[in-house]
């Protein structure tokens, strides 16, 4: 009967983790993704464990039938996940109802934390039950298992790493597997089927065996006798009273280990997703596992095992602090394996590999102290249920702490390395303090033992003490970007870091939210103009209030403010971002954090959506790329029927989406998914620029604009100067951002999937494309949106009244003009696809530089040289049609620069046509330096074509001008320097 109920307790592991993933996620959506909800959730869900284990301890040996006793838990946690789905209904209207009162209108401290301890009630009022019925199967099924006092440690070892390998096995299927293939609800579901299946089982095994008979002989074979293979010696009371509280802090800093571990390689982007996360939490497990199943060849052959127990903790300590410098390298090892390994099947199994190596080795010697110590502790059978019950109950209790600490104490306070450093000295004094108060040690050993351990960890402590930035490997120091602002909150990394060429940006755990480039600038206004222009044109008066998710730099709230809004609000996840904001990009967001219409909110965004009761008459949503765990939840059917539900009748929404790293059947998801809840949608792209970005836009009703209102309203000083910065403040170059309209976007949407919270659909695709090197995808679907959109004859005038023949032409023109942007930006991304390829090229040694290398450049470059001259055509053709566009003149003279470069790359690494080369370089940067006199770029490629012919002083001249022109770009003034050290060389040389 032994192997069949360590095989049932393999498959209530199973189900357990499958539980808990999928509970936690559907909470997440009740309660929000903050740090402090999540770990509100994970706290109430452990709570239930501690107090099934205590309780389910106490029931246990009181209780004739353990096996029926356990049958009943599987049964009554099936029944209960089964009707989980519906308490979350009645969970949901209870929520809503708090939060509206302490929340959203509350405004004193006290309310907030009324409302963070009732939130906590809420949940663990949900999960009490079942959580409570699953921490109670260990110490119940323990009863039946262990037989014979002097095999409990081998008997508890093998139900342990049994569960644990039962729970690795869950975490992955969930997350790989049953959540995308069945739903989230049907996934529990399923893990209820495989708890009645256990129940059933056990309810066959409890009637054929006579478990009652079998536990009687057991505990009446040795009743009192002590636990040991050949009589363990008995320890002092404090003994046990130590090694029980050792136990239980341990539990403390194992779930603080795998909080700070899971932060830090968030950070650094190599968990990014949920395979990712799915794989910490089985890496973790794993080790348990492991740790537990291996002790099982010691745990009753050895009669010391309190030094055990202290070399356990003291190597716990060590092995950490070895492995910490390895959480730091991982971030230059994403980018090998992820341009190794593109499949993200090998991706995945390779970052399996790896987090193995960080974390595998600690979390072993984690999982061994179990059996240890309950072969200490549990010094009869007659009383095994209740002690290791309540272990269990003080181990949950100490991981709730170290959850909580490692989140809201250590990091915000002492930064994650330092926070590792911090939660290894407390398992070295764990491990010290059973070395002390060893009773059987001699004081000379126990010294030595102390002393020596002591010194390690110190020189370890010391090495480690250096604080580090945990960002991508990008976004270093050595890929030549300057850090100015770096804060390791509770819920992510806020980094502020500045390129070579100048341009800011600002980013959540290594992922850009905002920036000063061209691009991003052109998001963050345009995110913010055109749903107010819209909503002012399409329903004659201007929008009240607004609703903005995602803060970012402020400048889309700045813009926003210039529209005389009522109430300007905000919702932001990571507190820090306004700290940021504020300290570096006061230029973007101009006062607007002082701004008394504007009120933020550091809340998850679908929290606030539910919870609310303001109407809006606009809400923005400016979430982060769906491929980053949790945030594929904010471009979900269900996530849009929620805004929509808060909009006024006469409402706008609008949708930020990146064309980048999703590639056809995910866009369609997403078009599909809003089109869903608005029907009368459109999408927009800022044809200023190289743009990867586009804004799809909901109304309620046909977008039939009023130019005359459009227009009046673009007139204004503010709103002008504003949109002025990108070049896109005259209504026709606005209004001809429209990519597609209602018809042509249902039309590409058509057959798409549609992405929910029970079908997760974008989560799971976009975890699978890998986010190097995103030019292929951003170019395909640009190219098809454009082409659905010239086929469906997506056109603005469409959705104009009464139109003059002036501004009719004038129309016509610009959308002439922005399909020629359009076509070039295309051909850039076609050229810069070419660079990838150049780069990699380039890298490789000389010695390695064969005939097929020089074919494969000559190839790349050509290719390069081909498609910036085309680029140059359309931006030339641009330019006639509307001579005054400053758009298509930057993209004649980007195109006209780099191909200048292209030249001169082919004259210099491969030597063809050298002097004919060096020509056309000159003449393409000469030609951008006469269409723009304050285009920086074109003078800097033109010193470099000067220098290569040995002109220094000219190139001097012309390389001084682009720096001045570029003041805070980086290469320019290296490359000033680098002309003059040149130039001093040439005339000391005799």
């Amino acid at each position: 009967m032994k192997p069949l109920l360590v095989v049932l307790f393999f498959f209530s592991g199973v189900a357990a983790l499958v539980y808990q993933v999928v509970w936690h996620r559907m909470l997440v959506h009740v309660f929000g993704a903050t740090s402090l909800a999540v770990t509100t959730v994970l706290s109430a869900f452990m709570a239930g464990l501690a107090l099934g284990s205590y309780v389910g301890g106490r029931w246990v040996d009181r209780h004739e039938r353990p096996l029926r006793l356990f049958a009943l838990l599987q049964f009554g946690i099936a029944v209960f996940a089964l009707a989980f789905p519906f308490l979350l209904v009645a969970l949901t209207k209870a929520y809503v109802l708090i939060d509206r009162a302490l929340f959203i209108h509350g405004s004193t401290s006290a309310s907030w934390y009324t409302f963070s301890v009732l939130r906590f009630v809420l949940a663990f009022a949900v999960l009490l039950i079942p959580t409570t019925l699953m921490g109670a199967t260990l110490p119940v099924i323990a009863k039946v298992f262990v037989r014979r006092a002097d095999r409990l440690g081998t008997d508890m070892s093998s139900l342990y790493s049994a569960n644990n390998f039962g729970a690795m096995l869950g975490a992955l299927a969930a997350g790989f597997v049953l959540m995308e293939a069945l739903g989230v609800r049907e996934s529990g579901f399923a893990a209820a089927g495989v708890s009645l299946a256990i129940g059933v089982v056990a309810l066959l095994l409890q009637r054929k065996s006579g478990a009652a008979e079998a536990t009687t002989a057991a505990t009446d074979a040795c009743p009192t006798a002590s636990v040991g293979a050949s009589g363990s010696p008995q320890y002092p009371r404090y003994v046990y009273t130590i090694v029980l509280w050792v136990f239980a802090i341990e539990g403390f800093t194992t779930l603080g280990y795998e909080v700070v571990w899971t932060r830090m390689l968030a950070a650094i982007e190599v968990v990014h997703n949920i395979y990712a996360y799915s794989l910490v939490i089985a890496t973790v497990i794993a080790g348990l596992a492991l740790g537990s199943y291996l002790i099982r060849f010691v745990v009753d052959r050895r009669r010391d095992l309190l030094s055990w127990v202290a070399a356990v903790e003291i190597l716990i300590a060590l092995s950490v602090l070895t492995l910490l410098p390895l959480f730091k390298a991982s971030a230059d090892w994403l980018i090998t394996i992820e341009r190794s390994f593109p499949d993200w099947r090998a991706h995945m199994a390779v970052s399996a590999a790896w987090m193995a190596l960080l974390m595998l080795i600690p979390a072993t010697l984690m999982g061994a102290t179990f059996p240890l110590v309950s072969r200490i502790y549990t010094r009869d059978l007659q009383h095994m249920g209740r002690r290791i019950g309540l272990m269990g109950c003080l181990d949950t209790v100490g991981s709730i702490a170290g959850a909580a600490a490692a989140g809201f104490l250590l990091i915000p306070l002492l930064g994650m390395q330092h926070s590792v450093l911090v939660l290894a000295a407390v398992n070295l004094l764990l491990g010290l303090a059973v070395v002390v108060t060893h009773p059987r040690m001699r004081p000379a050993r126990r010294g030595l033992v102390a002393t020596a351990a002591a010194v390690v960890v110190v020189v370890l402590l010391v090495r480690g003490a250096p604080n580090v930035t945990f960002v991508p490997s990008s976004l270093s120091a050595e890929r030549g970007v300057k850090m100015l602002y770096y804060e390791e909150g509770p819920d992510t990394t806020v980094f502020v870091g500045q390129y070579a060429d100048g341009r800011r940006f600002i980013a959540t755990n290594g992922v850009d939210v905002a920036g000063t480039s061209r691009m991003l600038k052109t998001t963050q206004i345009t995110q913010a103009h055109l749903p107010a222009l819209l909503f002012e044109a399409l329903n004659g008066r201007p929008a009240r209030n607004v609703l903005t998710i995602g803060m970012g730099s402020g400048q889309t709230s700045h813009s926003l403010s210039l529209h005389g809004f009522e109430d300007i609000h905000c919702c932001e996840l990571v507190e820090g971002v306004q700290r940021a904001a504020r300290a570096h990009f006061a230029d973007l967001s101009r006062g607007v954090f002082d701004d008394p219409r504007y009120r933020v909110f550091i809340q998850d965004a679908r929290t606030y959506i539910q919870a609310t009761d303001v109407t809006y008459d606009l809400i923005l949503d400016d979430s982060v790329h769906p491929g980053y765990a949790g945030n594929a939840s904010l471009y979900s059917r269900d996530f849009f029927a929620d805004c929509r539900a808060r909009l006024s009748p006469d409402g706008v929404m609008s949708v930020w989406t990146p064309l980048f790293a999703l590639d056809h059947d995910m866009m369609r998801m997403i078009v599909a998914s809003f089109l869903d809840v608005f029907p009368y949608a459109t999408m927009w792209f800022g044809t200023n620029c190289m743009n990867k970005h586009v804004v799809l836009i909901g109304t309620q009703r046909p977008l039939e604009l009023d130019l005359a209102t459009f227009r009046n309203r673009l007139a204004d000083p503010g709103i002008r100067d504003d949109l002025a910065q990108v070049d896109l403040e005259e209504p026709a170059v606005l209004l001809n951002c429209l990519l597609m309209d209602e018809t042509s976007l249902a039309a590409y949407a058509a057959g798409g999937e549609i992405h929910s919270d029970n079908r997760p659909r974008l989560e799971f695709a976009s975890a699978k494309v890998p986010q190097t090197g995103p030019r292929p995808l951003w170019f395909k679907n640009l190219i098809e949106m454009t082409e659905i959109a010239d086929r469906h004859g997506s056109d603005v005038l469409n959705h104009l009244g009464e139109v003059s023949p002036a501004d009719r032409q004038r129309l016509r023109r610009e959308r002439r003009v922005a399909e020629l942007l359009k076509r070039g930006y295309a051909g850039s991304l076609e050229a810069g696809r070419l660079l990838e390829q150049l780069e990699r090229l380039t890298v490789r040694p000389p010695n390695q530089r064969d005939a097929a290398w020089r074919q494969e450049m000559t190839r790349v470059v050509e290719g390069m040289i081909g498609s910036y001259r085309k680029v140059a055509i359309q931006a030339d053709e641009a330019m006639a049609i509307n001579v005054a566009s400053r758009s298509a003149r930057l993209l004649a003279c980007e195109a006209l620069t780099q191909g200048a470069m292209a030249h001169q790359l082919r004259a210099s690494l491969l030597g063809a046509n050298g002097a004919d080369d060096f020509e056309q370089a000159r003449k393409l940067a000469a030609y951008a330096v006469e269409l723009d006199a304050q285009y920086g770029p074109a003078y800097l490629a033109l010193a470099h074509v000067h220098a290569a012919r040995g002109e220094i002083d000219l190139a001097i001249q012309l390389a001084e001008k682009g720096a001045a022109l570029l003041p805070e770009n980086k290469i320019a003034r290296q490359t000033v320097s680098t002309l003059r050290h040149r130039r001093y060389q040439s005339r000391m040389r005799p």
